[in-house]
């Protein structure tokens, strides 16, 4: 049996989240000449109806259908570059990566500031951090002197 014609039938509907829905719907038809593969032939006017479905909804009169079609896309939490589809986390592998060694350098500092605080405390010093450190100003040379 030889294929001489092909048709198509595609139909999208969008809910308006007005208890309504909005749809487009595409046919097309298609003669096949001698050598023509219907398979590539078919698979070609499937993707023409499916973007011309889908252009129709995203011009539609309705405010909400057409942000339905036209979705804002997901962006990374760290580098704001957008996610595959298959990423299902917020973060890009490598960007979850970095953002957990920032967090754990952060947490070391926090945690070793925490300890000169109280290593201050033990010894009676309150004076702020920056003041026990010193700044090399000629106010820090008084600090030896005797009384």
């Amino acid at each position: 049996m030889r294929v001489t014609q092909i048709s198509i039938e595609l139909e999208k509907r969008v809910n308006d989240a007005d208890y309504g829905s909005e749809k487009a719907i595409v046919g097309l038809t298609a003669a096949l000449e001698p050598g023509d593969d219907p398979v590539l032939a078919l698979s070609a006017l499937q993707e023409q109806a499916r973007g011309r479905v889908e252009q129709d909804l995203r011009r539609s009169v309705n405010l909400e259908v057409r942000r339905r079609m036209n979705p804002k896309p997901r962006l990374c939490g760290e580098c704001q570059e957008p996610l595959p589809d298959d990423e299902t986390r917020y973060l890009h592998p490598a960007c979850d990566q970095l953002q957990r060694e920032r967090h754990q350098r952060e947490r070391e500092e926090r945690e070793a500031h925490w300890r000169a605080e109280q290593a201050r405390e033990l010894l009676g010093d309150t004076r702020p951090e920056a003041d026990a450190v010193g700044d090399g100003s000629a106010a820090d040379d008084d600090d030896d002197l005797p009384l």
